[in-house]
């Protein structure tokens, strides 16, 4: 991957920032800046494990992942895949950034992202905290439904569990996004070393 690129496909309101010798995404600079003062008061979501009663981890069971104003994550397992419901806001946009080898640091050519383009799925690595690669570098195998109901526009995603992660058992990923009326954030943290954990 050479050359610069802006990632001006994506319908996304991130600022996207050049650097030498990069594909550059959008900057996530402004969400991980407003993310370490976000869900810190009474508002903020509880990430529920596998671990806590009443959550099964056989194959279909559901878990709820995030549940704030802002961010709705519900995770199903599918057996060989994990599908992640996420509910934002109808002016709003997601992007599941994915530790896949686990170490809680942005790893270029190893960890990768899930973000959508015009309603379609736009796969990739990520280069550092504010830079990504192109649309689709990273061929994922997943699948992206993008729906608008009456509670918010909810993008679901299909993802084979060994492209979530390079370790069996176990994803960690963070959800960044992105609304025009609520600003932007991310959950459960902006970095790798607060992850939501999902095993499986």
């Amino acid at each position: 991957m050479s050359g610069r690129c802006g990632w001006g496909i994506i319908a996304l309101a991130f600022a996207g920032t050049l650097a030498s010798g990069q594909n550059n995404q959008p900057s996530l600079g402004d969400a991980a800046r407003q993310a370490r003062l976000a869900h810190t008061g009474p508002a903020a979501s509880r990430v529920i494990t596998n671990d806590d009663a009443g959550f099964s981890s056989s194959p279909n069971a559901s878990r709820l992942l995030a549940n704030t104003e802002v961010l709705k994550v519900v995770s199903t397992d599918l057996g060989q895949a994990i599908e992640l419901d996420i509910r934002v806001p109808f002016d709003a946009t997601a992007i599941l950034r994915v530790d896949v080898n686990q170490n809680g640091a942005i790893d270029r050519g190893v960890d990768t992202y899930y973000g959508v383009a015009k309603n379609k799925s736009c796969t990739g690595y990520l280069i550092d905290d504010r830079h990504s690669s192109y649309c689709n570098t990273f061929l994922s195998r997943a699948d992206l439904a993008v729906t608008t109901p009456a509670d918010g526009k909810h993008l679901k995603w299909t993802i084979p569990k060994n492209e979530l992660s390079s370790r069996p058992g176990e994803a960690r990923f963070i959800v960044v996004y992105t609304s025009k009326s609520r600003g932007s954030g991310a959950f459960p943290s902006a970095s790798f070393a607060n992850p939501i954990r999902l095993k499986f």
